[in-house]
């Protein structure tokens, strides 16, 4: 008797070296702009994006989630906002919010693969990168244009709305957009569940010089995240948590022969979270970052493109209080 046999369908994954990435899985070409669609109403990235194929949540309550792909999470998946780090501290622990407004993404993509070793070597589950659009790349088709967006969510009461504005004049483009979700208690069906509300807001601004041969760019952003932790034990948590970022983007299209464009990027992360307990302030937790990029993307030679670059990250971690778990740490990469 002939043994049983099995035949695995083949499985291509293939990344391009443009910013947008292409992933090729099985007969399936998906782009990275539309592969990840947002659900929900803007609670956390993590329930956000959880009902993309592929992509889990890691939730500590309604409040806090972050995104893990294929199995893979914490340190083995990165959050990008914009290409670089978002400079938080949600894979330090579970109850940790991810530092990324999800009511003001413009495009979620996802990298996978050959495509994620640009960002890092350690990413086995890969990296998400929100597009906020906060640093205008091209001039807007008219004078002024912008969205709004509202949502409501029944079982937390939660209201979220997000404004974004963009506006050209000349050789600049300006981007200013700002955002606020309110939520109280979860009801569940066996009851309320304490200490799940939420106030967050969220802020930034953008403007660019843009012409034929390129564009210079920066942009200022400021996110405040109150929320509650469920626990089992009788004593309240909250955490209250802020981030400053700051980022420089430009792009030289054609710099010489051979070269399609040299890109940079630079961001500073000012992070900082204090655990309320029973309303006293216990510890607190801080994180300075600084990431930068230089890529040179360079025309087809013997029908191949590529890239080359350089990419540093440095940054501190502070721990102070009771529940610190972890040494101040200084890294540089």
């Amino acid at each position: 008797m002939l043994p049983n046999v099995i035949v695995l369908i083949a499985a291509l994954v293939s990344a391009a070296v443009q910013a947008d990435e292409t992933i090729r899985l099985e007969e399936m070409v998906v782009h990275a702009e539309e592969a990840l669609p947002l659900y929900g109403s803007g609670a956390n990235l993590g329930t956000a994006l959880e009902g993309t194929p592929g992509i889990a949540n890691q939730s500590f309550g309604p409040n806090v989630g972050r995104p893990v792909i294929r199995g893979q999470g914490g340190n083995r998946v990165r959050l990008l906002q914009d290409g670089l780090g978002a400079g938080d501290l949600s894979a330090l622990s579970p109850d940790h919010a991810v530092a990324i407004d999800p009511l003001l993404a413009g495009r979620v993509g996802l990298l996978r693969g050959p495509a994620a070793l640009a960002y890092g070597s350690g990413l086995l589950g890969g990296a998400v990168n929100v597009d906020d659009g906060r640093i205008p790349q091209t001039l807007p088709e008219k004078p002024l244009s912008g969205g709004a967006r509202y949502g409501y969510t029944s079982p937390d009461d939660a209201h979220g709305g997000a404004v974004r504005l963009d506006a050209g004049a000349g050789s600049l483009g300006v981007h200013l957009d700002g955002s606020r979700r309110h939520s109280g208690d979860l009801r569940t069906g066996r009851g309320v569940l304490d200490h799940t509300g939420s106030d967050r807001r969220s802020g930034g601004a953008g403007l660019s010089w843009i012409g034929e041969s390129g564009f210079l760019g920066g942009s200022v952003s400021r996110l405040e995240n109150h929320y509650g932790v469920p626990s089992f034990e009788a004593v309240p948590l909250d955490i209250d948590l802020t981030r400053t970022r700051h980022q420089l983007r430009a792009a030289w299209y054609g710099p010489a022969a051979g070269v399609e464009a040299l890109d940079l990027a630079f961001a500073h992360n000012d992070y900082r979270h204090v655990e309320i307990e029973s309303g006293q302030r216990g510890s607190r937790w801080t994180r300075r970052s600084y990431e930068g990029r230089v890529v040179l993307r360079h025309l087809p030679v013997a029908g191949m493109a590529g890239q080359v670059g350089f990419h540093s990250r440095h940054g501190k971690v502070a721990a102070i209080g009771e529940e610190a778990i972890v040494p101040r740490t200084k890294t540089a990469s």
